[in-house]
């Protein structure tokens, strides 16, 4: 009995030296796990990311609300300085998707997310819009281009491509008097990276498309109706434009038929699994000023917003070429209606952009062009073409073709 005696006690101090470590590893592993879903519910559901209290990033002109008194000499009345309050939960997003090789953006939308009321508004503009920038004419699609070699020729070659994007916002924000909060800078890679990520996009193609251009590796071949499109026969599909009655437009009305289709996807099937996957790809691939908690906020955010509050616009104009009957296209913005759909829609203050201060420049017509500026000062329609995401995947979108 002795020795068996002897033999339990070394067997006893063993388990209870054990005993704590164990349990000082358990309380370690939960106060961890209590630390990362506080965090998790403070960054998702109370942390609100900061916004700007600098003044508007364009030119307002204070107005004076007082007339002078008649007959008193030399009297002067002081302007009373226009505020803009932000309005809560609202922010402005540029995304912009440049090709693979070449540096024109052909994608170029602004979106904008009402966290507060769970809307999401996304306006496209077309490639071909008009801009002006240092007294020459540009496409729009090529402005980031022009500001991307500024920079690499000017001496910047560490940095071009966020430099050029953050002066292609603070063009859009002077000149549509808009406040942009982050910006995306997305090549036609990552975007097809991201479709796989998801497993793929079901998307309705509404025609056969077929179209090859050797000189941009580019063969794009896709059969008419519903199917699922990887990341490179997406990239076609939001590519394809030849054939359409109305060009570029036709192009842009596929590319609302396929983030509606995106957005369905990502909705029904989000796992953690891929919110790594994607994340990997922003952090390599994207260029963005977004920090990845204000990145985790939105996109928590993002989840619950119904189909039926994602609206989507395309920057209302005309076609037009620059000397009337020769020269280069030209899509020339409708003044009146980009005004109202910006303060419908975009619009981040309290106080309603006035057409006094809009587009204050003329950046986006031609001041010595007599029909574009009668394009440009088109009058307001009675109503806009708006379509939501829900809409989109229920009846699609018509897009002329040529016969």
């Amino acid at each position: 009995m002795k020795n068996t005696q002897e033999k339990r006690t070394p067997h006893k101090r063993g388990v209870s030296v054990w005993k704590p470590i164990l349990l000082a590893i358990l309380a370690a592993l939960l106060f961890i796990g209590i630390f990362a879903g506080g965090l998790c519910y403070y960054v998702t559901e109370i942390y609100k990311p900061p916004v700007s209290t600098d003044p508007p990033p364009f030119h307002t002109d204070p107005v004076s609300t007082q007339p002078a008194q008649p007959g008193v000499d030399d009297q002067t009345t002081p302007p009373v300085e226009e505020v803009y309050i932000r309005k809560d939960g609202c922010y402005n997003f540029l995304v912009i998707g440049k090709d693979r090789v070449g540096l024109n953006t052909d994608v170029i939308m602004i979106v904008n997310y009402n966290v507060n009321s769970g809307e999401v508004s996304i306006l496209q503009l077309p490639r071909d819009t008009y801009i002006e920038y240092h007294d020459k004419a540009h496409k729009i699609n090529s402005l980031y281009a022009y500001l991307y070699v500024q920079e690499y020729y000017g001496g910047n070659t560490q940095t071009p491509a966020k430099e050029g994007v953050a002066k292609f916002a603070d063009i859009l924000q002077q000149n549509l008097n808009m406040k942009i909060d982050y910006t995306f800078l997305v090549d036609l890679a990552a975007f097809s990276e991201i479709v796989n990520a998801i497993g793929g996009v079901y998307v309705d193609v509404p025609d056969d498309m077929d179209y090859e251009d050797p000189d941009q590796d580019l063969y794009i071949h896709l059969k008419k109706g519903p199917q699922w499109l990887n990341g490179d026969k997406a990239e076609d599909f939001i590519r394809f434009r030849s054939g359409y009655v109305t060009a570029d437009i036709g192009r842009i009305d596929a590319q609302k038929i396929f983030i509606s289709a995106m957005v369905k996807q990502i909705k029904s099937s989000f796992t953690l699994d891929t919110i790594g996957k994607i994340a990997e790809i922003v952090v390599n691939r994207v260029q963005t000023d977004m920090s990845l908690v204000d990145a985790t906020h939105f996109a928590s955010k993002a989840l619950s917003v119904d189909l039926s509050s994602i609206h989507f616009l395309t920057m209302p104009g005309t076609d037009a070429r620059a000397n009337v009957d020769s020269g280069a296209w030209y899509y020339i913005i409708h003044r009146a209606d980009s005004l109202a759909i910006i303060n419908r829609y975009f619009n981040v203050y309290e106080k309603d952009i006035s057409n006094d201060i809009f587009d204050k420049n003329f950046a986006f017509t031609s001041e010595d062009k007599e029909h574009i500026m009668e394009i440009y000062h088109t009058d307001l329609s009675d109503e806009f073409d708006i379509k939501s995401a829900e809409q989109i995947n229920q009846d699609s979108i018509y897009i002329p073709r040529l016969p």
